[in-house]
């Protein structure tokens, strides 16, 4: 279909169009109006990533609500955690969320409400969820956020609580350890009465104190990473433990740990043989220096650990006191006093939109069903012949419009097709004899042929209307003639040729010769040789004479009859015609060598033809 065609649809079933529209549009309205507000919260919570220095020196602490290991997003991390079922059910716990027979909801319920997004470039999460009560749904939002950052800071603080414990028994080991050395060498001092070593011996011992230190500090490391180990294997084997939100990140953390014992252990190997080489060089010394030297160096490696141990169990308890979450709400949600569903003016829109689609969709399918031609062309596209006019539909038509309405649209149509006939070699013949028909019943050749004859005759011709209809006479009725004469008994000899001539008092100059008795046996008195005997006739007494035959697709005869004639005219109904109709028509006429003057559009919409007749200056009623 062409864009005019598809304009020339919109025109013909507008109705269609309106009526999907206003019942869509309608129901749209009325869900906007009766539909239970629904209210939505929001809130926003940012996810900072904190780099906190070590528990245990150079030991990294691992944060286990902001790390998953090297590759993963943070941001997706926590969204995943917020709806974890723990978390979701201590919500419906606190919001009393219920179901309309009175129980709390589920946890899966809930996740599929709340909605997570996370801001593009952003480390931030928006947490939305919506709900009748606009109360309820601001609750909601922000318990979640409240519970989910105070299980962040509790998790985050366990790790600097263990190390803590840890710290306070080793020092308490350690200033034990300290207090024994420091005896010990006094004793010795004051037993030899001695009160120092060699300036090179105390360099070594003091090199071989650091290397203690360090060992020992390793030791406490590889403990600490021990503690830890043992820590969260107690926790991943525990009860209901794969049900925790925090099952990934305590086997992530595990594997980390344990990749910083092997790491250690590597370390204090390294650190055995450096010590083994100073014991060596120390043993060369005399006994007396050499016991001096041992106990010189016990007490230095005894106060440096010390030492060390206050100074990381200080820094543990600022981290432990300071340890806050890594997730803040900043944002928190507000009573919002706006529904956001339904949106009235986006469902009118949309609406409106798929209004109008479904009635377009509705008249294509209409379109694609209905078999009568839609367009001129469309006729054309099916009978290849010339148009010889185009008569508009007009409500209420006149049997004898030229005569009762001679400057209407209908008879201008008339009056074009009369000019049109005069250009067409049939008429340059001496009487020609016209047979018009159609494809169905009651497409209106009868209206055409009597206006065509009161055209000719005003023109000054003598024209004879002959009605060939042996069936369903028509045009014995519009002109009042009796039934009881006319083609049928000249056929059977009952009656002579000039006794069935009836002149018409609708016009000058017109003889209407009426298809008189019906007969039971029409095709058979058409095709007897007085037929073409009488069309002979009929031209030796009138300058034209038209025919009006039954439809070509329905009987026999008017094939039969077409053979005597100069010339035949195809009136289409385009308010009933059919395209399969026209289609039989065409191929009855195919390959006959029979000589069709051209098509005359009957009934002709204005939508259907693009062309308007306005510029005459009359109006009338184009419809369906």
């Amino acid at each position: 279909m062409e864009l005019f065609e598809y304009w020339n649809m919109i025109l013909r079933r507008k109705g269609i169009i309106l009526l999907s529209l206003l019942i869509i549009v309608g129901a749209a309205v009325f869900y906007s109006i009766r539909a239970t507000p629904i209210y939505e919260a929001n809130c926003k919570l940012l996810i900072t990533e904190k780099n906190n220095g070590g528990i245990l020196g150079a030991f990294e602490a691992i944060d286990l609500m902001s790390q998953i290991g090297g590759k993963s997003d943070p941001v997706n991390t926590q969204m995943e955690i917020l709806q974890t079922r723990p978390i979701l059910e201590r919500v419906i716990q606190v919001n009393n969320l219920k179901d309309r027979k009175g129980n709390f909801i589920d946890s899966e319920s809930l996740r599929k409400d709340i909605k997570l997004a996370a801001i593009r470039t952003t480390n931030l999460i928006q947490i939305s969820y919506r709900d009748k009560n606009p109360v309820t749904a601001t609750n909601v939002v922000n318990t979640l956020a409240s519970v989910f950052v105070e299980q962040n800071q509790r998790l985050n603080q366990e790790e600097y609580s263990s190390a803590r414990v840890f710290i306070e028994d080793q020092l308490k080991k350690q200033r034990d350890k300290l207090t024994e050395t420091e005896q010990a060498l006094l004793a010795y001092k004051k037993m030899y009465k001695t009160v120092a070593l060699p300036e090179e011996t105390t360099s070594r011992i003091g090199s071989l104190a650091q290397f203690e230190t360090n060992k020992m500090e390793i030791d406490t490391k590889l403990k600490g990473a021990f503690a830890q180990e043992q820590d969260l294997n107690s926790k991943i084997n525990g009860v209901g433990a794969r049900n925790n939100p925090f099952y990934s990140y305590w086997w992530t953390n595990l594997e980390q740990i344990r990749n910083e014992i092997i790491s250690l252990k590597a370390q204090k190997t390294n650190i055995d043989n450096q010590v083994d080489q100073l014991t060596s060089r120390l043993g060369q010394l005399p006994p007396k220096e050499i016991e001096l030297a041992r106990l010189t160096r016990d007490q230095t490696i005894a106060n440096q650990v010390y030492s060390a141990l206050l100074e990381r169990y200080e820094e543990v308890q600022i981290n432990e006191a300071g340890k806050i979450a890594n997730i803040k709400l900043i944002e928190p949600a507000v009573v919002s006093s706006l529904p956001v569903l339904p949106q009235k003016k986006n469902n009118i829109i949309l609406a409106v939109f798929v209004g109008l689609l479904f009635g377009g969709a509705l008249s294509l399918f209409l379109e694609y069903i209905d078999d009568v031609p839609k367009s001129v062309d469309a006729v054309k596209h099916v009978l290849p012949y010339n148009v010889l006019g185009t008569v508009p539909y007009e409500d209420n038509l006149n049997n004898f419009f030229l005569k009762a309405a001679p400057r209407g649209p209908s008879s201008e149509a008339l009056r074009l097709i009369h000019t049109s006939l005069k250009y067409k070699d049939i008429m340059r013949q001496k009487s020609p004899g016209l047979l018009i028909t159609s494809a169905l019943a009651s497409e209106g050749k009868t209206t055409i042929i009597a206006n065509l004859a009161l055209s000719l005759s005003s023109a000054g011709k003598k024209v004879a209307l002959v009605d060939l209809d042996l069936r369903k006479p028509k045009l014995t009725k519009i002109f009042n003639l009796s039934k009881e004469k006319g083609i049928t008994n000249y056929l059977i000899g009952e009656e002579s040729l000039s006794d069935i001539f009836f002149p018409s008092s609708s016009g000058k100059n017109i003889t209407v010769i009426p298809a008189g008795t019906i007969p039971p046996n029409p095709t058979e008195l058409i095709a007897s040789e007085r037929i073409g005997a009488m069309i002979d006739q009929l031209k030796n007494y009138f300058d034209i004479v038209l025919f009006d035959a039954p439809p070509v697709t329905l009987v026999a005869e008017t094939l039969d009859l077409a053979r005597f004639m100069d010339g035949i005219m195809i009136v289409v109904d385009m308010k009933n015609a059919s395209l399969r109709s026209l289609n039989a028509a065409k191929e009855l006429f195919q390959d006959k060598n029979l000589p069709i003057v051209g098509v005359i559009i009957n009934k002709l919409i204005k939508e259907r033809s693009g062309y308007s007749y306005s510029h005459y200056g009359y109006t009338y009623k184009y419809e369906y």
